[in-house]
């Protein structure tokens, strides 16, 4: 009976001691037990492998490699040294309840699965890099990268996927490129477009645009609210048969569609340094006649202009310019920017009045070569807008840029800047820029932001990052103040992208239902399986080339 009572008594002491004085076990990250129960909805299985977000840090940290990642923005003070903390991953609870919210995800299409349904063909390949665009409408979700579309319901469920050359109705043996995708709330239509840039010609295993017969754009409207139902086509043609109309944007206001074209010479030779810059305004009349073709205004300017999609839309169409120092000088710094209005009364008149706004914003210089581990991705980026978008009263856009200071720092940043329309007399007014963000995650490159502004007014964006120790990987960030983000890993690179080209833009939609923001960005992920209908020849050339995508709905 002692001896009972001695070892009930040793079992309470060592209860007491182990309350008072615990101290977990080891700190890593993966060997952390996942709670299956209490984060069910955080988690996403891809391929063979589950990435739960409680097995990651907190959100301004990141373990890779044994290598601590500190993600912060300008003017916030965080240090090299700050490590994965037992507290911190004990307060991630909490944090997880934090903005962005990650309320679903899936696989998008990756450089295989979007070839996939062309393996029939054996002239179709892998394309290399994809070119996001996402649109959401009031049940489905569609991605396009630049071989294929990708339709599923909001629940991640795959409706229909099908190649662009198909959608769009052009020959398997033409060049097609810069694939963009919207849906229009006010009309219950999807629109899309295509380059097609004529009779496709290889060298040296790569693609290339011919404008044999003609390079044209084309506009694809869906018949009603399902996009795997039919869509109309509608094609415009460059302004000159030899030339080839690049990265075409377009945005709809309540009357019209718009789009803008950057046309340069591709016969007898590519000469890209006397480029034509468009704009289209077509009213949105022509979305319901069987006829193909279409009226339109169009616009030839000297600088390029970038068609600016609302979120929700109102009377007027714009466009943004950015002015360069030296307009000779595509690597010159940006110091100004036009904010044009198409002003229209009714889709009965579609005449429209043109308002122009200029403004002068903080000097953004080129951004420096992207680093990956042992290699870059290519050359200095231009300065441009990668992604806008506005409402009745402001204008947002996002770019990336050399951070600043920049003899402090070699990375690669992101801008995000505001403008609000300040009302005059009578009908004038003007835009003035009245926030301006730089974000930059330490000794990290960041690129291709995608941004979102949600119903309730928040802006969320996602972009890439990578360094000499860190692959190609996703972030999502909430803008909550200027100069200040909350931050999520959306999911870590696994290797290299070696291509000549890791991508131009990812995409973003806003749902028309509940008013959340959709994101959609590539990283490089080494588990993706080889289709069995390439060669190994062929899997070996795209080994080094690979590509994925997520989409993610955040709140």
């Amino acid at each position: 009976m002692f001896i009972n009572y001695i070892l009930i008594l040793s079992c309470l002491v060592f209860i007491l001691y182990n309350t008072i004085f615990y101290i977990p076990l080891g700190n890593s990250i993966q060997n952390e037990p996942s709670d299956d129960e209490t984060f069910q909805n955080e988690s996403i299985k891809f391929i063979d492998k589950e990435i739960n977000l409680k097995k990651l840090s907190d959100p301004s940290t990141v373990v890779n490699s044994s290598t601590p990642l500190t993600i912060t923005v300008i003017n916030k003070e965080l240090t090299d040294d700050k490590k994965v903390t037992n507290e911190s991953q004990q307060n991630l609870d909490s944090l997880l309840l934090e903005s962005p919210i990650i309320n679903k995800k899936w696989y998008g299409l990756d450089i295989y699965s979007a070839a996939e349904v062309g393996k029939a063909n054996q002239s179709l390949r892998p394309i290399n890099p994809p070119d996001i665009s996402i649109a959401v409408g009031k049940d489905h979700i569609a991605q396009v990268v630049h071989s294929s579309i990708q339709i599923w319901n909001k629940n991640g469920l795959t409706l229909e996927k099908k190649l662009l050359h198909d959608l769009f109705n052009i020959s398997k043996d033409h060049y097609i490129t810069d694939p963009m995708i919207l849906y229009d709330n006010s009309s219950d239509r999807w629109f899309a477009t295509i380059v097609d840039g004529g009779k496709e010609e290889i060298k040296n295993g790569s693609s290339y645009y011919t404008c044999l017969p003609l390079c044209k754009v084309i506009i694809a409207v869906s018949k009603n609210d399902d996009p795997t139902h039919n869509w109309y086509l509608f094609p415009i043609n460059a302004s000159k048969v030899e030339n080839f109309p690049d990265i075409p944007k377009i945005a709809v206001s309540k009357f019209n569609l718009i789009m803008t074209t950057k046309e340069f010479q591709v016969q007898p030779s590519i000469n890209e340094s006397k480029s034509i810059h468009r704009t289209y305004i077509i009213n949105k009349n022509f979305i319901n006649q069987t006829d193909s073709t279409i009226n339109f205004s169009s616009y030839s300017l000297s600088d390029p202009a970038y068609a600016v999609p609302y979120i929700n839309p109102i009377d007027s169409s714009s466009t943004i310019t950015l002015f360069k120092e030296n307009s000779t000088d595509v690597f010159s710094p940006v110091s100004s920017l036009k904010i044009t209005d198409y002003l229209t009364s009714s889709s009965i008149h579609p005449e429209f009045q043109i308002k122009k706004n200029f403004i002068k914003i903080p000097m953004l210089f080129p951004a420096p070569k992207f680093k990956q581990p042992l290699l870059y991705f290519k050359e200095k980026e231009e300065v441009t807008i990668l992604s806008a978008l506005r409402n009745d009263t402001s204008v947002w856009i996002a770019m990336h840029s050399a951070c600043q200071p920049a003899f402090i720092s070699d990375n690669v940043c992101i801008n995000i800047l505001r403008f609000d329309k300040i009302i005059g007399t009578g009908q004038n007014y003007n835009y003035s820029l009245v926030e301006n963000t730089q974000f930059h995650i330490d000794k990290t490159d960041v690129y291709y932001p995608a941004i979102g502004v949600s119903r309730d007014g928040n802006l969320f964006f996602i972009s890439g990052f990578s360094n000499s120790t860190l692959f190609p990987s996703l972030r999502i960030s909430h803008l909550v103040a200027e100069n200040q983000t909350n931050d999520r890993i959306l999911i870590l690179g696994s290797a290299v992208n070696n291509s000549t080209s890791y991508g131009d833009y990812f995409g973003s939609a806003i749902d028309p239902i509940n008013g959340t923001v959709w994101l959609s960005g590539q990283y490089v992920d080494q588990s993706i399986p080889i289709p069995s209908y390439l060669s190994l020849d062929q899997g070996d050339k795209l080994r080094d080339k690979t590509w994925a995508t997520i989409i993610a709905n955040v709140s």
